[in-house]
């Protein structure tokens, strides 16, 4: 005799409730009190179009990761990069839009420029 595999429902009423629960107690605030968790990735690099599922789903796992800790009562810090130099957006959207500001390549000029500006935000 196969062992029967349990069919499983779906109502969405169970997620509004669960929803709730969480924010009853205050899941996903901030206490000070608790333990740190950090999770430090690299910027997501989406160098095709569409974006790969391989990355997304690279994301997704680390994304369950810092559920799980914020559930475990963990304070989780968890940055998402955004940024990667930003050469292949720039290229993306330059090719594939058109732009009223032109303006010629000069090589490393322009990186010089772009890396300055961000060293003066950062300050």
């Amino acid at each position: 005799m196969e062992p029967k595999i349990q069919e499983k429902v779906w109502d969405p009423k169970i997620e509004s409730e669960i929803r709730k629960k969480w924010e009853d107690s205050k899941l996903y605030e901030f206490h000070p009190d608790t333990d740190g968790y950090t999770i430090d990735t690299p910027p997501p690099y989406p160098s095709g179009r569409p974006w790969h599922i391989g990355a997304a789903a690279h994301y997704a796992q680390i994304d369950m990761i810092a559920r799980t800790a914020r559930m475990n009562g963990k304070n989780v810090y968890f940055p998402i990069g955004i940024d990667r130099n930003g050469l292949p957006v720039e290229l993306y959207t330059e090719k594939n839009t058109a732009s009223e500001c032109e303006r010629p390549r000069e090589g490393s000029f322009w990186i010089y420029v772009k890396m300055h500006l961000m060293i003066l935000k950062l300050r």
